[in-house]
């Protein structure tokens, strides 16, 4: 799960609610500046202590999420060519390599974001061009794809070859289907999604919150978020706009908890429950435990997502039938556990 959290507002720490509410992919971890000589060889140390204070405190970590690979500043008057500049960047990337397995990661735990929502206008050229670079620096370098709006399946097989991991807008996921998913999932990838959910207001906590990681779960996706953890003004005081995006308050004194972003953290906990129970099957058979998987997950689908707008949709849930459901599975994976 991943937010795209500010990991602080104004002087104060999101980390620990981040936490509480279980962010597992950590956005914008602070890279120390560099600088490189005239070979692009790194000059000095790099200071590595702002990121290492979140890299600490982070108690759960599936990736961290870098913007990109920082190019080090040069002296004045050298010659800035292409290859000069990729030098210093691979070697950039190999002290950052070197850094995180002294934290006990390596290349598969960190990941870059070539460019935001390939697709979107109907184009995926801008995020090529970035990924074919990414992997000049080496081809071991994870890149990030959060394709979105017009993307096709054609495009997926075109980015396929530098993309190592994948969130998809949802909306695409519900227009495009399980060959969609299928096609980025080749070789293994892990298949995320997500959503900016605007005009947080007037969103259900159930409804969207809470159900999307059923979604996940019934669209074979094992993992998801929406941007963003938290924007600027939740509430719209201003009164020419709607309101902004997120699922906290702040004014960078005290965090200000939502009942969506309590209800995220509660759909997580339901998707590790439906996770351990479709675990359990594969291990012992139960048609009971099976009807009931299919029934609980099949009526979340029909019911939360109603495409766009949201608001204009009626997609919220049941929430004494969505209780039942737990239960009938609490009741089940005691049985099949036994």
């Amino acid at each position: 799960m991943g937010f795209w959290s500010k990991l602080k507002i104004g002087d104060l720490s999101t980390v620990d609610d981040l936490n509480t509410h279980g962010q597992t992919v950590w956005y914008q971890l602070p890279l120390p500046a560099a600088t490189a000589d005239a070979r692009g060889q790194l000059v000095g140390e790099l200071d590595w202590r702002d990121h290492d204070q979140i890299l600490k405190r982070a108690k759960q970590i599936d990736r961290l999420f870098y913007g990109g690979i920082p190019t080090p500043s040069f002296p004045p008057g050298v010659e800035m060519t292409d290859s000069l500049r990729r030098t210093a960047r691979r070697n950039y990337l190999h002290a950052l390599v070197a850094h995180l397995q002294t934290h006990g990661l390596s290349w598969s735990d960190f990941m870059v974001y070539p460019a935001d929502e390939p697709g979107l206008f109907g184009t995926i050229d801008h995020y090529m061009r970035n990924a074919e670079e990414n992997k000049k620096l080496d081809a071991r370098l994870q890149n990030y794809a959060n394709p979105w709006g017009a993307i096709t399946i054609d495009d997926i097989r075109r980015m396929a070859p530098v993309t190592d991991v994948w969130q998809p807008g949802m909306e695409t996921v519900y227009v495009l289907g399980k060959k969609y998913v299928a096609a980025m999932r080749e070789g293994g990838k892990p298949v995320w999604m997500y959503t900016p959910p605007g005009n947080a207001r007037v969103l259900r906590p159930l409804g969207f919150y809470r159900a999307q990681p059923w979604l996940g779960f019934r669209w074979g996706i094992e993992g998801g978020g929406w941007w963003i953890y938290h924007s600027t003004d939740l509430w719209a005081t201003h009164p020419d706009r709607e309101p902004d995006y997120g699922a906290v308050a702040s004014d960078g004194r005290s965090i200000v908890d939502s009942r969506r972003w309590e209800a995220s953290r509660d759909g997580i906990e339901d998707y590790n429950m439906l996770s351990l129970l479709r675990d359990r099957l594969c291990a012992r058979s139960d048609p009971a435990a099976e009807a009931l998987l299919q029934e609980a997950t099949t009526y979340v689908e029909r019911t939360a997502f109603p495409g766009i707008p949201r608001e204009a949709a009626d997609y919220d849930l049941d929430f004494f039938r969505l209780m039942e459901y737990r239960a009938q599975i609490r009741d089940a994976l005691e049985r099949i556990s036994n």
